[in-house]
């Protein structure tokens, strides 16, 4: 089975390789120029699908069986405010793929956002819930989940919350790989104590995917690491399992970083059709820390 996956050069990407036992033929399409670190990769396509059509002709060259579509600019504080600058790339080219999947009548998961929803309080949200962004990021998933599912209405739109783990060595970092590296420095690290979140470890995520497309599943799905923490308290079970200074994380409100996109304070996920039709349970963040901090060891990025 031949598999494209746009965005591959991500962090997603890495542990969608790493975790890809049946090995499938991977073909990566991005922008970006192929990652130093990646066996298990059989090809790649570097094109900009933010261009009209782009998206569309790296498919019809690469004959997929499938797509995983997980390109796009994932940085919420670059998109607020350039909603027009991020559209061809975050929007038109989700319902270009999703065009090309259903005329191939192929299967296609895309890659949304938890940023879909704003936080409301009464969370957790089902993979139904109306849809309530607060910032301009999450407006344009918003826009992309429709687009996708009016092309494609058999795609699979899958959220994922708050994606933590090692990128490719290019890569981007994240929240919990950034406090690993100040606090290993003796560093303090400043977290907002005021915004809820359920962490998930980016190799369950891409498990999670491989087990869709098996499965076959379509329409929307939610995924998280099930547990509901302060981003606060996500720094100090992080610095607790890395053996840390719990003291170097230091608790800030979010109303004291102005310059920011807006977040929602809320955001938990109700995970009955994660449990009941794909059968997944991820880790909680414990657990998935310390699969972080083993794979750390295990490349030689963290002394044991």
């Amino acid at each position: 089975m031949s598999v494209a996956i746009t965005g591959l050069s991500g962090l997603l990407g890495r542990y969608l390789v790493q975790t890809d036992r049946a090995h499938r033929t991977i073909i990566g399409v991005s922008r970006a120029a192929q990652p130093e670190v990646s066996a298990g990769v059989e090809g790649w396509v570097t094109t900009d699908l933010a261009e009209a059509g782009a998206g569309r002709a790296a498919l019809a060259d690469i004959r997929p069986d499938a797509v995983i579509h997980a390109a796009g600019e994932g940085r919420v504080d670059i998109v607020e405010g350039h909603m027009d600058q991020f559209r061809g790339l975050n929007v038109d080219a989700a319902g270009e793929i999703a065009g090309y999947c259903a005329e191939q009548s192929i299967p296609l998961v895309f890659l949304s956002s938890n940023a879909v929803f704003g936080g409301r309080q009464e969370a957790p949200y089902t993979d139904d819930s109306p849809l309530d962004p607060v910032n301009d990021y999450g407006r344009l998933k918003a826009e992309s989940e429709s687009a996708v599912l009016t092309a494609d209405p058999a795609a699979l739109v899958l959220r994922p919350l708050l994606m933590y783990g090692v990128p490719f060595p290019t890569g981007r970092s994240n929240p919990a790989l950034h406090w690993v590296r100040e606090l290993a420095a003796g560093r303090e690290v400043r977290v907002v104590d005021d915004v809820r979140t359920q962490p998930l470890w980016a190799a369950d995520c891409a498990e999670a995917i491989w087990r869709c497309i098996d499965l076959g599943l379509t329409g929307t799905l939610n995924i998280s690491g099930g547990v509901s923490l302060t981003l606060f308290e996500f720094a100090q079970l992080t610095a607790e399992v890395f053996g840390y200074d719990v003291n170097l994380v230091v608790p800030i409100a979010s109303s004291s970083l102005t310059a920011l996109a807006p977040r929602p304070a809320t955001t938990a996920f109700d995970l009955r059709r994660l449990h009941d039709d794909l059968g997944f349970t991820p880790m909680p963040p414990r657990q998935g820390l310390q699969a972080l901090r083993h794979e750390l060891i295990e490349h030689g990025l963290l002394s044991g």
